[in-house]
Formats: structure tokens, sequence, C-alpha cells
């Protein structure tokens, strides 16, 4: 049997270039949250609240080499953001302190865990990264 088989008719002079229709299509993600380390032991509590509307970045590539522009997502009320979509391949999810309205809701504090990691997706998987602030 003969699969993805399509006549095709090009008119004189035309030239064609082939293309797959099979090929991978986006379909991971990363998400995570962003919370209130009170203790500082970097591990979510129950009663340690989480940060909304906090901006975290993605770019292409591994953290430090990418030259790409980042892209944003803001944490949601539950602390929550999600990247979608993505191709497998590496990124680097980040977020800065002190960069526009993430300095006024973090306020002063430092991580608890690395406030940039290098995450690798694979095709039709989630990815998990969280942020500890410990905020003063």
């Amino acid at each position: 049997m003969v699969e993805h088989v399509v006549d095709l008719s090009l008119p004189a002079g035309d030239s064609y270039n082939p293309l797959d229709l099979r090929a991978a299509l986006p379909s991971g993600f990363i998400s995570g949250y962003i919370w209130n380390d009170a203790n500082g032991d970097g591990i979510q509590q129950a009663i340690e609240p989480t940060f909304a509307g906090v901006a975290v970045l993605i770019q292409k590539g591994a953290c430090g080499a990418n030259q790409s522009v980042p892209v944003a997502a803001l944490s949601d009320v539950n602390g929550i953001f999600r990247f979608s979509e993505l191709y497998a391949g590496t990124y680097c999810v980040s977020i800065d302190s002190q960069s526009g309205s993430n300095a006024a809701i973090l306020g002063a504090g430092a991580w608890t865990t690395a406030n940039a990691r290098q995450i690798t997706v694979r095709p039709v998987s989630e990815e998990n990264v969280n942020f500890g602030w410990r905020a003063q």
C-alpha cells in the first residue's frame, strides 16, 4: 500500500519544492509556579502563597548562550505560568526580579531556587519548572 501520494500538475517553467506534511508540530509545553518561599528551603509548603502577575521569560537555546528574543508569560492568580505549543528542543526559562512590575510584585528578597533554568522539551511533553522567592 502506498501512502501520502498526491498528483501534482505544474505549469511549464514552474518548479516543485517538496513539503513534508508529516513534520513535527509544536506540541510540548513548560509550566510552573512562583511562590513566596517564607522558610527559604526551596520547597513550597501549603501555607506559602504564590505570586500573581510575575513576568516569566522563555528563550530558545541554552541559558546564557541564547541570542533569541525572550517571550514573556504572566503568572496567574495562582502563581502559575505556561508556555505552550513549543517545538522539541532546549529552552531557557527565567525571571528577572528587578525588571518592570516584577520588582514591585516580589519586593526585596532573594531566590531560593535558581532564577534561570535550562529545560529540554520533548514532543508531546509537559516540563515543569518552579521558582521560589524569599521576600524580606
